[in-house]
């Protein structure tokens, strides 16, 4: 999250505002990856609410995006998809 804390999260394909929202609480720019050949989905409802505070990219270069962002002092959350 925002804060730099951990969670794990359940194994699933489809990231919806419930999930997100804690992350976004305090946050400039959430990240998302989208797991492999972007079997994530990204749900409507997070993409209105996050508008241009929402990135989606491969998992690695959500990472990258991450560090950079924080390193600048961006106050960034990554939901990283590690399943597939």
């Amino acid at each position: 999250d925002a804060e730099g804390r951990m969670r794990f999260r359940d194994k699933t394909h489809l990231v919806t505002w419930a999930e997100v929202a804690p992350l976004a609480r305090g946050a400039d720019v959430v990240i998302v990856s989208d797991g492999w050949n972007d079997a994530v989905v990204v749900r409507d409802e997070v993409r209105r609410a996050l508008g241009a505070r929402l990135i989606v990219l491969r998992s690695p270069d959500a990472v990258a995006q991450w560090r950079a962002l924080r390193a600048r002092g961006v106050r960034a959350s990554l939901l990283l998809h590690t399943t597939c």
